[in-house]
């Protein structure tokens, strides 16, 4: 399979979950495209992107340098913009990324800069 429909076809699996739980817990946010990924945005403040690549997929955390990360799954060196690895759908914990998207998302109310 070429690398572009691996691309695609992760961005999409990724984006399928992810929607699942925002449009039950985080009813406000909304998606945009952004570097070519989904981008998702609470009150106007961007929180997290999906990417696909080859062999996984990324979600990164635009405040997660200020996350409380109690699996240490975040990784990353950026000042504010962390990410976590996904190898398969398998490894994503639901509650656990609710718990971090929502600490991302009183970050961005409190007025904490990404």
């Amino acid at each position: 399979m070429g690398f572009l429909k691996v691309y695609h076809r992760t961005v999409s699996l990724s984006s399928r979950a992810f929607l699942r739980y925002r449009d039950s817990l985080f009813p406000h946010m909304r998606e945009e495209w952004k570097w070519n990924a989904p981008a998702y945005y609470s009150h106007g403040k961007r929180i997290c992107l999906t990417s696909g690549f080859k062999d996984h997929v990324t979600v990164e955390l635009f405040y997660g340098a200020q996350l409380r990360d109690a699996q240490a799954r975040i990784v990353g060196v950026g000042k504010n913009t962390r990410h976590m690895k996904l190898k398969s759908l398998q490894e994503l914990d639901p509650q656990y990324l609710v718990e971090l998207l929502q600490q991302s998302i009183e970050l961005s109310q409190a007025g904490t800069s990404t």
